[in-house]
């Protein structure tokens, strides 16, 4: 009888070997596991802040070349106006008559 005890003791102790076994081996996977999650997280965190900064710089750029655009127009403008100025000089002075002497 004490036989049978002895070998379900020792049954008893294999078995809480083998879930202690299964135990760590989970837990390392499961490490890995949460490590390789948690530098997904960190790589995510990097590029969101990458994008962020690359999208500040991408409006800055943008409000640099409109007040470009909005000089090039104006620069534009009073070119257009001195252009027409000297147009009207130049009617009043006559040269851009047809006189009936160029028409023939």
């Amino acid at each position: 009888m004490t036989w049978v005890f002895v070998i379900l003791t020792l049954v008893g102790i294999g078995i809480t070997v083998r879930i202690v076994v299964e135990h760590l081996n989970e837990s390392r996977d499961l490490k890995a596991g949460l490590q390789r999650i948690q530098n997904g997280v960190l790589d995510a965190q990097r590029k969101l802040e990458e994008t962020k900064l690359s999208k500040e710089q991408a409006a800055q750029r943008v409000e640099e070349m409109d007040q470009a655009l909005k000089q090039l127009q104006a620069t534009a403008n009073e070119l257009f106006n001195k252009i027409s100025q000297h147009r009207e000089t130049q009617a009043s002075r006559g040269k851009y008559r047809v006189s009936p002497e160029g028409a023939s």
